[in-house]
C-alpha cells in the first residue's frame, strides 16, 4: 500500500464497523479503547442488574450487553469471560438466539486480540444459528463480521466477498442503518486496499443514509473517514474541511476520544501541508486527551505521529524519545502491529542518522512483528476453518435429505405391510431392486468423497504458494517504502529550481537508480546515479547512495562536483570493505551537477556517465562533457575525479542520465536503442517545454520497448540554464 502523508502507522488503516445486532457502531480508525465515565457507569448497572436476574434467558441477554460495554472499554479479558458464560447457559437452556449474539461477541473480542482463527470459528459458529433461525438481519451482521476478520488479515478479496454478502441481507429486510455500515465498511475495505476513488463512492454513499437516520457519531466517523481519504489522495483542502466537520459533530456530542482522533488527524494533515508547527500542536492537544481517557493505543499512535514530524524536523532526539515511548505503550498492550510500525520509523530515522547497523536491526524487528500479524499458521487455521464451516454445511444438507427419505421409507414400509399378502412377488422384486439402487448409490456417494479431497487439496496447496508469493512481494513493498521515504518528491527538490523534469523508471518495485538534490548557501547540487544490479540489491546500494552524498554535503565547507564525488568513492570503499584482495567490487555510476542560482554558472563532475548540453535559441547543437572512466568503488587504477566548469548559453537544457534508456531492447528488430539514438530524439524535442519532453521521452520508451521486458531502471533528468 502506498505511504500517505506522513503518519503513525506509516499507512493508516480504516476498520470496518463490527456489527451489533439492534444498533450501528462506529466507524473505528484505530483499535482502541474508549473509556469514558458513562459507560462505566452502565458496566455497573449491568453487573447489579444480573444478581437480580431469575430467569436464564434475561442473564443470557444481560451478560451478552455486560461484554458488549466491557469490550468498548478494552477490558477484552472480562468481557470474553461475560462472553464465554452467555455462550454456556444459552447453550444448557436450548436459547439460540442468545448463543448466537454471544458467539458475535466472542469473536469480536478475538479479532480485538489478534487471534483471527479463533474469531473467524465463532462469527462461522454465530451465523450457522442465525441461518437456523431464518434470521436475516442476524446472518447480515455476520457476514459483516467474517469480512471484518478477512480486513483485519489484509485478504481484501474474500472480506468484500462477505460485505458484499451482508448489504444483500440488509438491502433484502431494508435494513437503513445495517446498509449504512456496510457501505461504510465497503469504502474502508477499498481505502485499506489503496482504491481511493471507490472508497470515496461508497463513503459518500453511506453518508446520505446517515443524514437521514439522524446519526450524528454515524456521520461524524464517516466525514472523519472521507477527510483520511482525501488526505491519502493529497487533497488537504478537502481532507481538512471533512476533519473540521466531523470535530464540529464530535465537540457536540461530547465525544472525547472520537475528538481526540480529529485532533491526531488535523496534525496528519499538516504535516502533509509540511505546517510541523501546528502538527506539533495538535499532536499534542490529541496526547492530553488520550492520557486523560486511559487509551494506550491512541497515545502510543500519537507518539508515533510526533516523532515522525520531530524527524522531519531534524530533532532526532526528541524524534528518538517519541518513537520509543510509542514502542513501549506498544508493547505493553500487546499490538503486534503497532510494534512493527514503531520498528519501521524507528528504521527510518537510524537511517537519517546514519545509524545503519541499528537501522538494521530495526528492519529485521519489523519483518518479524509484521510476519506475527499475518503469518502461515493463521492463514492454515483460517481456511481449515473455512473448510469445516463447508463440511458442515454439505453434512447437514444431507442430513436433511436422509431424513425425508427415512419418513418416505418408512411410509412406503407400511403400505408395503397392507399389501404384502396379495404381492408378495412384486414386494421382492422391488426390494431386491431397491437394494441394487442403494449399492449403485453408495458407489457414486464414494466416488463422490474421492473427487472432493482431491480438489480439496489442490486448492489447499494453491492457498499456499498465493501465500507465499504474497510474503515475499509485502517485502519488496516494503524495502520500495524505505527507498521512496530517503527519495525526495520531484515538486519538492527545491522552490528555486528552474525548468525542469525527472523521468524515473524504476525496473523491478524497488530501484538501483536513484537521483538526488541539495540546496546550500544559493547552489544547487542535482545528480543521477545508476548503483550496481537492480531490483532488492540495488535499492540497498541506492539508499546508501543518499546517506552519503546527504552526510558529505552536510560539512562545513562548499566542495565542488569532483571533491564530492572523490569523498563519495572514499566512503563506499571504507563502508563496503573494497580493495584488491575482496571479492566486492559493487558501487555506482553518477553525473553530478552544481549550478549558482545567482549567476547560473555550472560545474559538473561525472563517473563513467557524460553530460549532455543543448543551446535550444541558437546552435541548437549537442555539447558532450565526457565523464572519468572510473566507477564510484572500487577500480584497478583510481585517480581523483576532473571537475568541469561549464560555459552553458542562456535557454540551454542540461540533460543527467543513466544507461538503462539506451540499453533497453525494442523496436522492429528487438535492438539496443543506444545513444545515438537518444541524442537524436533530445535534439529533437529541446525547443519544446520540459514537461513536454519528458511525455515525449516516455511515450518513445514505451513504444520502442513494446512487449519485451525492462531490462534496466531509467533515469533522465532535464534541467534549463
Amino acid at each position: 500500500m502506498g505511504r500517505m502523508a506522513h503518519t503513525f502507522p506509516c499507512c493508516k488503516k480504516l476498520l470496518s464497523w463490527r456489527a451489533v445486532a439492534g444498533t450501528v457502531p462506529l466507524i473505528l480508525l484505530l483499535l482502541h479503547a474508549d473509556i469514558s465515565p458513562a459507560q462505566s457507569n452502565t458496566a455497573d448497572s449491568l453487573l447489579r442488574l444480573l444478581k437480580t436476574m431469575p430467569d436464564d434467558k434475561a442473564k443470557v441477554n444481560t451478560l451478552n450487553r455486560l461484554s458488549d460495554e466491557l469490550e468498548t472499554m478494552g477490558n477484552y479479558d472480562s468481557s470474553l469471560s461475560c462472553a464465554n458464560r452467555a455462550d454456556e447457559l444459552a447453550e444448557e437452556t436450548g436459547y439460540t438466539r442468545g448463543q448466537a449474539d454471544a458467539l458475535r461477541n466472542i469473536g469480536i473480542i478475538y479479532d480485538d486480540k489478534g487471534d483471527y482463527p479463533q474469531a473467524l470459528a465463532s462469527h462461522l459458529k454465530a451465523l450457522k444459528m442465525n441461518e437456523s433461525l431464518n434470521d436475516l438481519n442476524g446472518e447480515a451482521h455476520n457476514y459483516q463480521n467474517i469480512g471484518n476478520t478477512y480486513l483485519l488479515q489484509e485478504n481484501y478479496a474474500k472480506a468484500l466477498e462477505n460485505e458484499l454478502t451482508a448489504l444483500a441481507r440488509f438491502e433484502e429486510t431494508h435494513n437503513d442503518r445495517g446498509r449504512a455500515s456496510v457501505l461504510s465498511n465497503i469504502g474502508s475495505l477499498y481505502y485499506n486496499s489503496q482504491n481511493l476513488t471507490k472508497a470515496l463512492e461508497y463513503m459518500l454513499k453511506a453518508l446520505p443514509v446517515l443524514q437521514k437516520l439522524g446519526d450524528k457519531n454515524g456521520i461524524a466517523a464517516t466525514m472523519g473517514n472521507i477527510g483520511l481519504t482525501y488526505m491519502q489522495k493529497a487533497d488537504f483542502a478537502k481532507g481538512l474541511d471533512y476533519t473540521l466537520k466531523a470535530l464540529a459533530i464530535n465537540q457536540e456530542t461530547v465525544n472525547s476520544n472520537a475528538i481526540a482522533e480529529n485532533y491526531s488527524n488535523i496534525g496528519l494533515i499538516y504535516d502533509g501541508l509540511n505546517h510541523d508547527a501546528l502538527a506539533v500542536d495538535y499532536n499534542n492537544m490529541a496526547l492530553q486527551l488520550y492520557r486523560g481517557l486511559g487509551d494506550k493505543n491512541g497515545m502510543a499512535n500519537t507518539y508515533g505521529n510526533l516523532g515522525i514530524v520531530e524527524r522531519k524536523l531534524k530533532n532526532f532526539n526528541k524524534s528518538e524519545l517519541f518513537l520509543d515511548s510509542a514502542l513501549t505503550l506498544a508493547k505493553s498492550i500487546g499490538d503486534n502491529q503497532l510494534i512493527q510500525y514503531a520498528y519501521e520509523e524507528l528504521c527510518t530515522l537510524d537511517s537519517a542518522k546514519n545509524d545503519f547497523r541499528t537501522a538494521l536491526l530495526d528492519f529485521k524487528n519489523a519483518i518479524n512483528y509484521r510476519d506475527s500479524v499475518i503469518n502461515e499458521n493463521n492463514t492454515k487455521k483460517i481456511l481449515q476453518s473455512e473448510m469445516n464451516f463447508e463440511f458442515q454445511h454439505r453434512q447437514d444438507s444431507i442430513s436433511a435429505q436422509q431424513e425425508k427419505k427415512d419418513v418416505l421409507a418408512e411410509q412406503d414400509k407400511k403400505r408395503q405391510e397392507i399389501i404384502r399378502d396379495f404381492f408378495i412377488a412384486g414386494f421382492v422384486l422391488a426390494a431386491a431392486l431397491a437394494f441394487f439402487i442403494f449399492r449403485s448409490y453408495r458407489q457414486k456417494q464414494r466416488d463422490n468423497d474421492t473427487i472432493t479431497m482431491q480438489k480439496a487439496e489442490v486448492e489447499q496447496q494453491k492457498q499456499i504458494v498465493e501465500e507465499k508469493n504474497k510474503n515475499i512481494v509485502d517485502s519488496i513493498n516494503y524495502a520500495k517504502r524505505i527507498q521512496t521515504a530517503l527519495l525526495k518528491d520531484e515538486e519538492r527538490i527545491s522552490m528555486h529550481l528552474p525548468d525542469h523534469f525527472i523521468l524515473f523508471k524504476p525496473k523491478d518495485i524497488v530501484s538501483g537508480d536513484f537521483y538526488w538534490a541539495h540546496e546550500k548557501d544559493n547552489y544547487l547540487f542535482f545528480a543521477a546515479a545508476d548503483c550496481t544490479g537492480h531490483g532488492v540489491p540495488g535499492a540497498f546500494m541506492s539508499m546508501l547512495g543518499v546517506s552519503f552524498l546527504n552526510e558529505i554535503i552536510s560539512g562545513a565547507s562548499l566542495l565542488n562536483p569532483a571533491q564530492i564525488l572523490d569523498k563519495l568513492r572514499e566512503r563506499v570503499l571504507k563502508e563496503l570493505g573494497q580493495g584488491e584482495e575482496h571479492e566486492n567490487k559493487d558501487g555506482m555510476d553518477i553525473s553530478l551537477l552544481r549550478m549558482n542560482l545567482k549567476t547560473r554558472e555550472i560545474e559538473w563532475s561525472g563517473a563513467n556517465n557524460p553530460l549532455y548540453i543543448i543551446c535550444r535559441t541558437q546552435r541548437n547543437v549537442l555539447d558532450i562533457i565526457e565523464p572519468d572512466k572510473q566507477p564510484i568503488g572500487y577500480f584497478p587504477v583510481m585517480k581523483p575525479f576532473t571537475n568541469h566548469s561549464v560555459k552553458a548559453e542562456t535557454n540551454s537544457v542540461c540533460y543527467l542520465f543513466t544507461d538503462g534508456f539506451a540499453d533497453q531492447f525494442g523496436g522492429a528488430k528487438g535492438k539496443k536503442f543506444k545513444y545515438a539514438q537518444l541524442q537524436e530524439k533530445l535534439l529533437g524535442v529541446c525547443v519544446k517545454p520540459l514537461a513536454e519532453q519528458k511525455k515525449i521521452l516516455n511515450d518513445t520508451f514505451e513504444a520502442w520497448k513494446g512487449g519485451i521486458e525492462q531490462v534496466d531502471d531509467v533515469l533522465i533528468i532535464g534541467i534549463t540554464v
